[in-house]
């Protein structure tokens, strides 16, 4: 989900996205469960039916702890020691890479039009 062109759909849906804003609207696509999430993954656009204009983004529930959480109760250990064992285990490398896809300018209104149309009809307010 670390794609450029959600995040430009999250960037229209939530009239502005940061990095961390980012990370939270994903963790927020999980927690709605696999079909909305894969759906929102693979279409951005579709999310024009899941929101309306004014309708808050769900809260997370902090899934992305689970895990930290799940090992630090079995094992009695600390959330550090969690970390590190996390960075002693998984070798990959792609862990933090940048955004897969072109990027584009969210602000652009034309752009978003371009590329989110049904997005755009519904988020983006005509210039006057």
């Amino acid at each position: 989900a670390n794609r450029v062109d959600l995040w430009g759909a999250a960037n229209t849906l939530l009239g502005g996205c940061t990095e961390d804003g980012f990370f939270d609207f994903r963790e927020s696509l999980i927690e709605m469960g696999r079909e909305p999430f894969e759906t929102s993954v693979n279409d951005p656009d579709s999310l024009a039916d899941r929101f309306q204009p004014g309708e808050a983004i769900p809260a997370t529930d902090g899934i992305i702890n689970a895990a930290m959480l799940a090992w630090t109760t079995v094992t009695g250990q600390t959330e550090d020691a969690f970390f590190e064992a996390v960075d002693a285990t998984d070798t990959r490398t792609d862990r933090g890479d940048a955004e897969e896809g072109e990027w584009w300018n969210f602000e652009d209104k034309e752009e978003v039009r371009h590329r989110l149309p049904r997005l755009a009809a519904k988020f983006v307010k005509s210039e006057e």
